[in-house]
């Protein structure tokens, strides 16, 4: 069996940027409810988290107190149940 060895002799850098989320809410208002309904049958309802207001201090504090092994919520030694 013969091996082949592909080099690569120019690098190319692909640019990407994070989504901007007025844009987002823009073009899901723009959206007729047809066009909408294809989305959501396509995706569920992760378009809806787009209206979502996050309270970041909030997240911060359940990553602290979150147990990878048991994959719950630990508060002094106590384990709760995910229940959000």
């Amino acid at each position: 069996m013969k091996e082949s060895i592909t080099q690569v002799t120019e690098k190319k850098n692909c640019g990407s940027r994070p989504n901007n989320l007025e844009d987002l809410t823009e073009i899901w208002k723009q959206w007729k409810s047809d066009t909408r309904g294809i989305f959501i049958g396509k995706y569920g309802d992760i378009a809806h988290l787009i209206q979502i207001n996050v309270d970041e201090q909030l997240i911060q504090a359940m990553v602290r107190f979150w147990d990878l092994a048991y994959q719950c919520f630990t508060f002094n030694q106590k384990y709760m149940a995910l229940t959000i």
